[in-house]
């Protein structure tokens, strides 16, 4: 991922987006969300080696790979909101903004929560077995 060219798209899609908006306020808010969806679409197909190279590395160490796929899964979830809300906030939907916000939260939560009760378990397995 070349943050030289994620800066470039960003800073050309914002002063596209100010031109526009001078003649056609509904067009900006659109070069906005294709922007934002385009710079999402690069920093994804560049990440995605990553994720395979930490999930080969926990199987070669015996950590389930599912914890490592809960975690990818909710940063997406948040970035994912991020961007939804940000959007929301720049056609002046605060309202809706706070609570893609707060959905974003709640889906990370739900997500999250049976790993995080396996991991207890856990945690009560090794207490058991060192008492």
């Amino acid at each position: 991922m070349s943050i030289l060219k994620i800066a470039g798209i960003a800073l050309i899609a914002t002063t596209l987006a100010l031109v526009v908006k001078r003649y056609r306020p509904e067009a900006a808010l659109q070069v906005s969300i294709a922007a934002g969806v385009l710079l999402l679409l690069i920093a994804v197909g560049s990440i995605s080696g990553l994720i395979d190279g930490v999930i080969e590395t926990a199987e070669a160490y015996g950590i389930d790979p599912e914890y490592f796929s809960v975690l990818v899964k909710t940063i997406g979830v948040a970035y994912v909101a991020q961007l939804a809300s940000v959007i929301c906030s720049d056609a002046g939907e605060n309202a809706i903004a706070s609570k893609v916000d707060l959905c974003g939260r709640l889906a990370i939560l739900v997500m999250v929560a049976p790993t995080v009760f396996k991991i207890i378990d856990m945690v009560k397995e090794l207490l058991g077995a060192a008492a």
